[in-house]
């Protein structure tokens, strides 16, 4: 129903049911017997129950609540006032799959003076809905001297998305991401593919764009292409999000997003989580494409390919001139 008003009774139902998912899901459980005092606190605390008459208003508080043990950003609370059908049942609820399924996530794509190809990606869909569509992505820059992709409001994703993208700036098959998942008590494993539809991007230039926005899975892109070498990120630490998990439904329009694992490197046994991803140029993300841009450019032009090609070659100094005064 929307538009719902809720009463005490809801207030405190929501409450409860809370501790009863974070209680059996949460990825590590002696921060949710913390958490779960705090929502009993919460609970008993009428006056400032009352005071929380708006659903969002509620929500923010509940998932203050929520994060102020450790702090984790994926943990919280979410009102929805539309709610389809399918969301009627209580578990794996897909929470922004009507946001994240305009053009699954590909948002941008450009080829810029100097030959450079750009592609704006705001999320990282399931490859069994966003295939094709990134497989026409990179087809489109394929042919390009070097790549900028634009993860600034990037909002994360499907780790399966990560490793086929991935699968595009490397020779063979990596193990990229290992997941740690506390209700089954199991690993599970994520790897980068031999095979891609059309061609890699190999032996060219990356840079990535990230700001305190970029998060989870996008997170993830980053933190691995770093570790292999084969990105330059410019902008800004990433938001610090990397416990894998999924939607509950709460209460009627109420859902809850609860991490049931954790998500680390199989090489250095870290992720971002808390800390985010340190980009190798840190700027304001507003400066962070032109920066890139300049840099990429600048690389290119210390190549002997590239400058043999004089049309492209004057085209890339005239385009750094203009960088320069725009970043100046």
């Amino acid at each position: 129903m929307a538009n719902l008003k809720l009463t005490d009774t809801d207030k405190l139902q929501i409450l409860r049911n809370l501790v009863e998912k974070v209680e059996k899901n949460y990825v590590y459980p002696e921060v949710a017997e913390e958490i779960i005092k705090n929502l009993n606190d919460l609970s008993n605390n009428q006056d400032l129950l009352n005071t929380l008459e708006d659903n969002n208003d509620y929500c923010k508080k509940v998932t203050d609540v929520l994060q102020s043990v450790n702090h984790d950003k994926h943990l919280r609370l979410i009102y929805k006032e539309h709610v389809e059908e399918k969301h009627n049942t209580d578990e794996d609820v897909d929470l922004f799959a009507g946001e994240w399924r305009k053009n699954f996530g590909f948002n941008k794509l450009e080829i810029l003076p100097g030959n450079i190809g750009y592609i704006n990606l705001t999320v990282f869909d399931q490859p069994s809905f966003a295939g094709n569509t990134a497989v026409a992505a990179m087809n489109f820059v394929s042919n390009t001297n070097g790549l900028i992709l634009d993860l600034r409001k990037n909002v994360g994703g499907d780790p399966d998305m990560v490793s086929f993208l991935m699968s595009y700036f490397l020779n063979e098959s990596v193990h990229n991401t290992t997941f740690y998942n506390r209700p089954t008590n199991r690993e599970v494993q994520f790897w980068t593919s031999d095979f891609v539809p059309g061609k890699k991007y190999l032996d060219k230039p990356v840079y990535l764009l990230t700001s305190n926005f970029t998060f989870s899975a996008a997170e993830s892109f980053a933190y691995n292409l770093k570790h292999l070498n084969k990105a330059t990120i410019v902008g800004e630490t990433t938001g610090g999000g990397a416990n894998p998990g999924t939607g509950h439904k709460i209460h009627s329009n109420f859902f809850a997003f609860i991490p049931y694992g954790r998500a680390y490197h199989p090489e250095t046994l870290e992720n971002w989580e808390g800390v985010g991803v340190e980009p190798h140029i840190k700027v304001e993300k507003t400066k962070a494409l032109d920066i890139a841009y300049k840099h990429l450019l600048t690389e290119l032009l210390e190549k002997d390919d590239y400058l043999n090609d004089h049309l492209l070659c004057k085209e890339a100094k005239e385009t750094i001139l203009r960088l320069e005064v725009v970043t100046n």
